[in-house]
């Protein structure tokens, strides 16, 4: 090293910035991706994330989140796509209690889908735990 400013700032990068293993970051156990903007037009789905698939015994899969519902909020924040919940994931620890929040389909006798607000409670466990 040089010893000029840059130098040390690249230096400081390092130490403050600590790279978590993904086996040791807060897991929620689920699968999905943002609601398409083709659905929320056509269908008048909300925004969120469109969870594709829970894994068993997870996180999700106790605190009662189904395959087909839509997060629409996470600890208070409004989720309106799968990378800000990923981005609302990684400030949480391992331990913590989140509220989140879906909106959980359902077709009247004609085929219609209405939603219902659903809140729910998870216990983010080490990915590492999870049985996928």
């Amino acid at each position: 090293l040089g010893g000029g400013l840059s130098d040390m700032a690249s230096i400081n990068e390092l130490i403050n910035s600590v790279v978590v293993p993904e086996s040791e970051r807060p897991f929620l156990g689920i699968m999905g991706q943002t609601v398409p903007e083709s659905y929320r037009k056509s269908l008048d789905w909300p925004y969120g994330g469109y969870v594709s698939e829970i894994t068993e015994d997870s996180p999700a899969a106790l605190s009662g989140m189904r395959a087909g519902d839509i997060i629409v909020g996470f600890n208070g924040s409004e989720i309106v796509s799968m990378e800000q919940l990923q981005e609302q994931m990684a400030a949480c620890e391992i331990g913590e209690t989140v509220e989140v929040t879906v909106m959980r389909g359902k077709r009247d006798a004609r085929g219609n889908v209405s939603f219902d607000e659903v809140t729910l409670n998870a216990v983010l466990i080490p990915r590492g735990d999870a049985n996928e």
